[in-house]
């Protein structure tokens, strides 16, 4: 997971840091979510931010489903319901 950190915009990457060594990965998980997400969009914008321009999407994409994975083990009731509609 830290190997993918500086996929992320510099920005973020002192709260992704934080988050790691307090272990509060929900809200890391939230913070690459939304860097993938500004990020995507960031594409197709006209004039595109320069803050996101050359990031490595497929690197934070990884690192999204990292941490999401991790997450899944750490906390499995907060997906139960999701299971059992599927």
């Amino acid at each position: 997971m830290k190997v993918l950190l500086p996929s992320l915009p510099k920005c973020d990457l002192k709260y992704a840091e934080a988050f790691i060594e307090k272990r509060d990965f929900e809200s890391l998980k939230d913070l690459v979510w939304s860097s993938l997400t500004l990020a995507e969009k960031n594409l197709e914008k006209e004039t595109p931010n320069p803050k996101y321009t050359n990031l490595d999407i497929d690197k934070i994409r990884e690192l999204a489903c990292v941490c999401e994975d991790y997450y899944r083990l750490l906390y499995p009731e907060d997906y139960e319901e999701e299971e059992d509609l599927i």
